[in-house]
């Protein structure tokens, strides 16, 4: 007994080692996240994660569409991780590398158990948890995390309300319930609201044995057991029901979705080949009729062979259970191309408020599974009795899988496979070979895997099969590497760099940047390398776009039916003040269109005060506080104004002025408008969801309560002290957590305050005398500054834009001092920045990590390793190269001549560094800064590292936000580190590029190589 319990103490380790070279690319940092990873799970557990670092509850999400209830979003806040991750080290690129591997080895423990209501050997178990792990569903779904929380906890929920109704225990009723609470909080939706049907299911069925059987005693302890676990799951779960409901009449996808979404993305018929080779479902994905992450359905080939045993055998009557649902969830996921989804839609509660008809496939892989491992452990247990039916059914599938091949083989019509053609790089190796490539690929794979297992098979004696769970995890092995570059991470894609670029952003919420309207904050402006998609949650910046299918019924209506009064709207600061209010209607719509300050609102909303505002030229706004859920402006107006916060109205809003309550209304259908006398007001907008947080409290008190006793259970072989110090050192690192963040006696204004107090304490004890501050709040870093005692010179910019910088970089020009500091706080910081410093001042002499920003002082120093060049294009310069009749006379910053970009001259004068031998294989990094003037929209600067006449790493900068204009002439400037070096023949290149239409100019083009 002490022996087996000591064995299945190294199981999940095992699971652990097991998905680490499974996904070995993610588990070693060697390749980026693809798609819905970056572009959904990381921003918006990024954004949850800043919330709770900076002491602000994760209500409401500011920076997408305009502002949204994150909270009612179910799935972005409730589950545990947040809380855990958010309270202690908050989330990074990183993080989301171990949260992978760790729920990808808790799904292995998982299925290991459940598998367990189906074989009682230990070798069946493991490999039901190693072809769980590996699946299909887990590679197809490695850039959809919510897909993988589901799946992680799912068997976890079956194996203990299945125990439940078996054993009747309590402590099952609280193991239920906590990976129940777990699975809802974390995963998606569709797998939940299907298991629930699966667990109905198998308790209908226990229900009727125990009553078939007259066990009144058992049929009795079974629905009061049940019954409880209902009611703890109920108010575990009660913040989650509170968010649906009050949000169901915001979002209108809540209500139902139409049945041609509810057959969106199926697990279609040609997708059925995933069961066989994997490998082909990723290519020519239209074929498929479905996306590529949800066609793929792989179990393992060997696990097939046992899964099909099992069919022909003798079951348990559980095991049935599953097999049926497993069939009915496999004929759903088909989607319009069978009946049963569309039947399951019209009659079946729940199941017309999720898309994605492939989610119900994965009850089919929940079934095969299980019912392989009571397979395998009957063959394990007496290989002779099953060695002829596992040697048709493998021959059969021979046949199949040949039959494939041989049709692929046609299909390609001769031609030579593409996987034996060079290519550029690895990615396009990946992308090269067709779907019929693939299919004989793995064919030939899956040949030699079955001729290995027939060879295990067949040998009537010796100790063969007992090598075939070796084989299934080596084959499953090999099916996840063949996928993974498809599905799971991208080729070339390197996980540090993403994680360096989110470390460049401000910390903490900084103030919208005066003077900038919200219409600026695209994605496209926002976004950064392969960081493409709800950009702005990183760079903390309110925009009206953002990439979420949750969307409020009012931001429906601006973007699709009014888009133009949406586009005037954004032109306009997050905060501002309007004199005219009218009610909707096509005229009025038609009349004010070109007054971008013009508030409408629904006819039964307008009032009479409405109509005698007005707007003065000096009348001014303010932001003195920004945070999610927060904003707070000192507005002064000579006469009475509306005015508005570009935040989506939501039941939870509430707006003071001078401190006393006003009444808020809808302002062109979704924004937070108030009427304000005339004077000096301080108007505060706050957010607040009373109902949710207090869902949030009963919820987790019942969870935090339920561990507890788990605790107790578990140590219960332990003296009552040493159990009651348990629960103390729980409740007490709870405690420890909560209020390392959250102050009952200091908000997050207060905190900040104290922050740019302390900073401007360390400007002065670093006795500079100069000091470059970039900071989202000038008039505090002022008041900070003097009350220091601060009295040497200072000057304030805010990079949070990269017209900041062009005026950063206009100020280093013409500051001399042997040493200068840099004070960031509430502003991002990007590397561009630090070497513009470091062009003029080399030494960084101390940098002081600080909460939410940094101090680094700068001093002239000794010049490390490196050369310049410099062009005004007054004469031919060494390592300069371009179009001769491209050289402007009319245009110039210094000097007579600049270099034109234009529709005939579509790139800039490039300069081309070529390295000698003392040059290569060491690190080093490029820093490019140049004047621009003209109409630069479209054109980038590049920094480009060339091997073979090809880029193999470069650093760009788009046209983005630095506002240049015809009329002034704009500092452009570009950063790239190269940690690789270089080697013999590559060549650096530096050039901008336009973008074919528009006519800018480039002059003073300068470029620094340094090796540090």
């Amino acid at each position: 007994m002490l022996q087996k319990k000591q064995a299945v103490n190294f199981i999940f380790p095992a699971f652990i080692a097991l998905a680490i070279l499974a996904y070995w690319q993610v588990a070693f940092l060697q390749n980026g996240f693809k798609w819905d990873m970056l572009g959904c799970y990381l921003p918006w557990r990024y954004h949850v994660g800043e919330c709770l670092q900076n002491g602000v509850f994760p209500f409401w999400n500011p920076y997408t569409h305009c502002g949204y209830p994150i909270h009612a979003d179910l799935r972005s806040v409730w589950y545990p991780e947040t809380f855990i991750i958010g309270l202690t080290t908050g989330y990074s690129y990183l993080t989301l590398h171990l949260l992978f591997i760790l729920h990808i080895s808790l799904s292995g423990w998982g299925m290991f158990l459940l598998s367990r209501h189906f074989t009682d050997d230990r070798r069946a178990q493991f490999v039901a948890g190693a072809a769980y792990l590996m699946s299909g569903f887990f590679v197809g779904h490695g850039q959809e995390m919510f897909g993988i929380i589901a799946a992680t906890w799912t068997p976890f929920v079956l194996y203990y309300f299945i125990r439940l109704q078996k054993e009747r225990k309590f402590q099952d009723v609280i193991r239920t319930a906590i990976f129940t609470f777990l699975l809802v909080t974390g995963g998606y939706q569709a797998i939940w609201a299907i298991l629930i049907y699966l667990l109905i299911a198998v308790f209908v069925v226990y229900f009727i044995r125990y009553f078939s059987a007259g066990e009144k005693g058992e049929l009795w302890q079974l629905l009061k057991l049940n019954g409880i676990l209902l009611l703890i799951t109920a108010l575990s779960l009660l913040v989650i029901t509170v968010a649906f409901f009050q949000v169901s009449g915001q979002v209108g996808r809540l209500s139902g979705v139409s049945i041609e979404d509810a057959w969106f993305m199926p697990f279609s018929p040609r997708s059925a080949i995933s069961f066989l080779l994997p490998f082909a479902t990723v290519k020519d994905v239209g074929w498929y009729d479905t996306d590529i992450s949800m066609n793929n359905a792989y179990t393992g080939l060997i696990v097939l062979f046992f899964f099909l045993l099992v069919l022909f055998s003798r079951r348990k009557f559980l095991l049935n259970i599953f097999l049926v649902f497993g069939l009915v969830a496999l004929l759903a996921s088909f989607g319009k191309y069978t009946p049963i989804r569309g039947i399951l839609y019209h009659f079946v509660p729940l199941f017309n408020l999720f898309r994605h008809s492939s989610f119900f496939v994965f009850f089919a892989v929940i079934a095969i599974i299980p019912a392989a491992a009571s397979g395998l452990g009957s063959y394990l247990s007496d290989p002779l009795l099953y060695r002829k039916r596992l040697i048709i059914i493998a021959s059969a599938f021979s046949v199949v899988i040949i039959a494939l091949m041989a049709n692929s083989l046609v299909a390609m019509n001769h031609v030579g496979f593409s996987f034996l053609k060079p290519a550029g790089d690895f990615a396009d190796w990946l992308r090269q070979p067709s779907r019929h490539e693939h299919i004989v690929i793995q064919a030939v794979i899956q040949m030699v895997v079955i001729l290995a297992f027939l060879l295990l098979v067949i040998r009537k004696s010796g100790s063969g099969y007992r090598y075939i769970p070796v084989l299934i995890v080596v084959e499953m092995l090999a099916a996840v590497q063949f996928n993974t570059y498809y599905t799971v991470v991208s080729a070339g894609i390197d996980p540090f760099e993403i994680n360096h670029i989110l470390k460049q952003k401000a910390d903490g919420f900084p103030l919208p940047v005066r003077g900038m309207p919200v219409s600026i904050n695209t994605e496209k402006n926002a976004s950064s390398s392969v960081i493409w998609q709800n950009t702005n949650i990183f760079n903390k910046t309110v925009s009206f776009e953002g990439y979420n299918s949750f969307r409020l019924n009012g931001y429906d209506q601006l973007a699709d039916s009014l888009p133009e009064l949406a586009g005037s709207v954004l032109k306009s600061e997050i905060v501002y003040l309007s004199d005219q209010v009218l009610p909707f209607s096509e005229g009025s719509l038609a009349s004010s269109m070109g007054n971008q300050t013009a508030l409408f609102v629904e006819k039964h909303d307008f009032r009479k005060d409405f109509s005698s505002l007005q707007v003065s030229p000096d009348d001014s706004v303010r932001i003195t506080g920004f945070h999610p859920g927060f904003a707070e402006a000192i507005v002064t107006c000579r006469g009475k104004v509306a005015v508005t916060l570009l935040q989506a109205s939501y039941p939870g809003w509430k707006v003071t002025i001078d401190g006393k309550e006003a009444p808020a209304f809808v302002s062109n259908k979704m924004f937070v408008s108030v009427i304000c006398d005339p004077g000096k007001h301080r108007i505060t907008f706050s957010y607040f969801n009373r109902s949710v947080f207090i869902g949030f409290l009963i919820s987790y008190l019942v969870l935090l309560i339920l561990i507890t006793i788990l605790i107790v259970f578990h140590f219960r072989h332990k003296h009552l002290v040493f159990r009651i110090i348990m629960v103390c050192v729980f409740w007490l690192l709870l405690a420890l957590l909560i209020f390392s963040k959250f102050d009952p006696n200091s908000s997050y204004g207060q905190e900040k305050v104290e922050k740019y107090r302390s900073a401007a304490r360390d400007v002065v004890n670093s006795h500079i005398s100069q000091v470059v501050c970039n900071t989202d709040d000038r008039q505090l870093m002022v008041e900070s500054l003097k009350e220091a005692g601060f009295k040497g010179s200072y000057f304030l910019h805010n990079l949070t834009y990269q017209k900041g910088l062009s005026d950063l970089i206009g100020c280093i020009e013409q500051l001399k001092s042997e040493k200068i500091a840099l004070l960031s706080l509430y502003a991002p910081l990007p590397d561009v920045a630090v070497a513009s410093f470091r062009n003029s001042w080399p030494e960084l002499i101390e940098k002081q990590n600080r909460a939410s920003g940094s101090l680094m002082i700068f001093s002239e120093g000794t010049d490390i390793n490196g050369f310049s060049s410099f062009n005004d294009f007054e004469k031919p310069v060494f390592g300069w190269n371009g179009n001769a009749t491209a050289i402007d006379s009319l245009h110039s910053r210094s000097g007579r001549f600049s270099d034109r970009i234009d529709s005939l001259n579509h790139g800039s004068y490039s300069y081309k560094w070529l390295p000698h031998s003392m040059q290569t294989g060491k690190p080093f990094e490029v820093y490019v800064k140049a004047k621009v003037c003209g109409d630069y929209t479209g054109a980038s600067l590049f920094i480009q590292q060339q091997r073979d006449g090809k880029p193999i790493q470069a650093a760009s900068v788009s046209s983005g936000t630095w506002q240049v204009t015809p009329d002034k002439w704009s500092d452009i400037a570009c950063y790239g580190y190269f940690p690789e070096g270089v080697i013999e023949n590559d060549e650096v290149r530096v050039f901008f590029w336009g973008n074919s239409r528009s006519v800018f100019y480039v002059d003073d083009f300068y470029v620094s190589v340094r090796f540090p």
